[in-house]
């Protein structure tokens, strides 16, 4: 008996909110119990009788210590002895829930401590070890899937500024990241799918303890090859290099520049297609540069028909870092353009072969300032395809062509600018990047640039300096990451400006309501939908949605979530 009550204390102490729970309890039957006493012994020994509900209310007032008193005064000294009692206790119980409430408010404020647990119980949601920009661009990516989200941070005073910055469906854990401790704070064996964003030799440690507590899959945002063969030893299920998907992705502007018979043979092509499909359905959200020389420079947009000729919708187009959503027909492409496009992946190759590649004849010379992580890659993957590359670096060991800063080589290379058809400037450092673009955009007005930024508040200024197109690392490797999360058989494909999200959602409610009442009950807008390979574009309000159905959509983050309850 003595055990079992043991037991119960330890099980209350182990949750604030369960001994919130128990004080009421205990709070509610005292009260209770002092009213049948009350009622009972009143009218026992009291010349006049009361009701049960009379009795509740001097009970009440006495615990309380509010003490209206107008049934004083007594004549029997049994009652004067049980409203002491009842007095004593109600002190002793309003102290317990001062110390319980007021108490954690106060040190809370004075010493705040971050949280060691879950707030709320959670299953299926994602755990996230270490927080960065990568991170907070993944959090954006899938908060508006309605996902609950645990990060775990074992920096206290990183801990409370999270806790108190990160959106309502993340949950911040205080706590070493090797602690099983942790672990089960964050219930990772219910999750269903674990992030690692830390040092490689970091995750791989906690991912050796951690991987046979969960089967939850494992990613790891890793920043080097020398983790290749470590982090699948110690389970990780899927790795993501930092550097080769920025470069890859990079890199593949230039790929506008090969012959149309080979454009489907090659292999950075074929992983263009890989990183842009969607979990589910036959669209594609791609999006494409207006490379100098491309056929589709020069003409305007009506002109080239892609969805008459190529099945292809043009959500946006991005000019010089500004946003333009469903562009006019008769504005003119040129090369200073991205244009984001939806539709079948089996139609992607003949979309670039007819509107996009490079007319014949063009030299395809490109220079890569910063021959580090992602220049080494970019380099190697430019050259795969036959562009040829002189990479700039101040580094002696990298082993770039040129040694020496951006800005020192280029202002005394005229001829290598304007032989150029790609400047990328992918340094370490953003002010060199500025810069060098900068300098280039004047000195040759035709070249395609493409520039690397650290900080998100100075991409304006890289589209002002003349970028065409600004590599934000953290977003392209949250794109890549989240496309390997799937939700509610929903996935968020793109975010247009941190405002608008487009999503892909297959359909699984048995009886979802018409396109029509779709968007009036969710405001959302409808891209595509795809039934069975069969990709219809502009959809009428009395076009009905089945079971199975997948739909592409655009909209706010509670468009989206609305739109996803419904159609789940």
């Amino acid at each position: 008996m003595i055990r079992s009550i043991r037991r119960l204390l330890r099980n209350i102490q182990s949750s604030y909110e369960k001994q919130v729970l128990f004080s009421l309890i205990l709070f509610s039957l005292i009260i209770l119990v002092w009213t049948m006493l009350f009622y009972y012994i009143h009218n026992q020994y009291e010349d006049t009788s009361i009701t049960p509900l009379e009795a509740l209310i001097f009970v009440a007032e006495t615990v309380t210590t509010t003490g209206y008193g107008e049934l004083l005064p007594f004549s029997h000294d049994y009652l004067w002895i049980f409203v002491l009692v009842m007095m004593i206790s109600g002190v002793v119980m309003f102290l317990m829930l001062i110390n319980l409430f007021i108490t954690p408010v106060i040190q809370n404020k004075v010493h705040p401590v971050p949280p060691a647990s879950l707030t709320y119980p959670c299953a299926g949601h994602v755990v996230i070890f270490g927080y960065n920009p990568v991170i907070l661009e993944v959090l954006e990516h899938i908060h508006c899937l309605g996902v609950d989200i645990v990060l775990i941070e074992e920096d206290k005073t990183k801990a409370l500024m999270e806790t108190a910055s990160l959106p309502r469906l993340v949950q911040v854990i205080y706590g070493r990241f090797d602690e099983e401790k942790t672990w089960n704070s964050a219930r990772v064996s219910e999750c269903r799918y674990i992030l690692f964003c830390l040092e490689d030799w970091i995750s791989a440690e906690v991912i050796l303890g951690l991987s046979k507590k969960t089967d939850a899959r494992i990613i790891v945002i890793t920043s080097g090859h020398e983790a290749d063969q470590l982090l699948p030893l110690c389970g990780a299920d899927i790795l993501v290099h930092s550097r080769d998907i920025v470069g890859t992705l990079t890199a593949r502007h230039a790929l506008l520049a090969t012959e149309p018979d080979t454009l489907e043979k090659n292999p950075l092509m074929q992983e263009i297609l890989h990183e842009t499909s969607s979990a589910f359905g036959s669209c594609r959200f791609v999006r494409i540069p207006v490379i100098p020389g491309s056929i589709a420079e020069g003409r305007t947009i009506s002109s080239l028909r892609f969805e008459e000729d190529y099945q292809f919708r043009l959500i946006y187009l991005l000019k010089r870092g500004e946003i333009i959503l469903s562009p006019p027909g008769d504005m003119i492409i040129d090369r200073s353009m991205v244009l984001f496009f939806i539709g079948p992946g089996a139609g992607l190759f003949r979309l670039i072969s007819g509107a996009f590649l490079a007319r014949a004849g063009d030299e395809n010379n490109a220079i890569v300032a910063g021959f580090g992580d992602m220049g080494s890659v970019i380099t190697r993957d430019l050259q795969k395809f036959g562009i040829s590359c002189i990479s700039i670096d101040s580094n002696p060991q990298s082993g770039a062509d040129i040694i020496g800063t951006s800005r020192s080589v280029l202002a005394s290379a005229d001829d290598l600018i304007g032989k150029a058809r790609f400047f990328l400037a992918v340094t370490h450092d953003d002010r060199e990047n500025l810069f060098t673009t900068l300098m280039v955009r004047h000195a040759n007005p035709d070249v395609c640039i493409f520039s690397r930024c650290l900080r998100p508040e100075l991409i304006p200024r890289m589209y002002e300096a003349g970028a065409d197109y600004v590599v934000y690392v953290p977003t392209i490797l949250a794109q890549a990451v989240c496309r390997m999360m799937l939700y509610h058989d929903a996935q968020i494909l793109h975010i247009i400006g941190h405002s608008l999200h487009i999503a892909a959602k297959q359909v699984t409610c048995t009886r979802p309501a018409d396109v029509g009442s779709l968007r009036k009950k969710t405001g959302i807008s409808i891209l595509a939908r795809d039934r069975g390979k069969e990709v219809v574009f502009s959809l009428s309000d009395a076009e009905d949605i089945r079971q199975g159905d997948c739909l592409y959509l655009m909209g706010t983050e509670v468009q989206i979530q609305k739109a996803i309850k419904k159609l789940s």
